[in-house]
């Protein structure tokens, strides 16, 4: 989930309310916009994906993105659902302007994000057979207060087959010695004189 804050404040640096800019409200729009061809913002048929659109919402749901700012703060939530392979590996930021004509090429009321590239994927539908096949790591707890991982994720990760390769992998990193990948010892530095 992405959190942008737009604060609207005076050149000293108060708050300032969006209803003493714009008479019952300033109206912000926040669009996204290709590195490149910052001139006209992505849509939804940008995504080829066409059930997802450009943006998710708060638990899933659709994003308005569209606000009346009546106070001097906003936040906007959601998910770039647009993928940076959808528009050819291109870069992307995200813009918060003022809707009215007038008042969107004024460069103090815009705010403009870092540039960033979106690869990362909400889970699908073999999420939850990867998980099943690999479960995450149960702790039990040793003498003297240490954990480790506890027996039935050990036997699964001893098991032959690429779910065991990955489990063994996630019980590697925490550090259980085995006889399959023993740790390995680093030379101890030489004391100073």
């Amino acid at each position: 989930m992405t959190h942008i804050a737009i604060r609207l404040c005076n050149s000293q640096g108060e708050p300032v309310a969006g209803s003493s800019v714009q008479e019952g409200g300033l109206d912000l729009r926040l669009t996204l916009h290709k590195i490149g061809d910052t001139a006209e913002p992505l849509s939804d048929e940008h995504n080829p994906r066409s059930q997802e659109g450009l943006f998710r919402g708060r638990a899933s749901g659709a994003f308005e993105p569209t606000v009346l700012l009546m106070e001097s703060r906003h936040e906007f939530r959601f998910q770039v659902m647009l993928l940076s392979s959808d528009i050819g590996g291109a870069r992307m930021f995200v813009k918060v302007a003022p809707v009215r004509p007038d008042l969107a090429f004024n460069e103090t009321l815009i705010v403009r994000s870092r540039s960033f590239v979106s690869r990362a994927r909400m889970p699908d539908e073999n999420f939850a057979k990867r998980q099943r096949l690999c479960p995450s790591p149960s702790y039990a707890r040793l003498p003297g207060g240490k954990r480790r991982p506890s027996a039935p994720l050990l036997a699964l990760a001893l098991q032959p087959g690429r779910a065991a390769v990955k489990c063994w992998r996630r019980v590697a990193a925490l550090g259980v010695p085995s006889p399959l990948f023993p740790r390995r010892r680093t030379p101890s530095p030489t004391p100073r004189k």
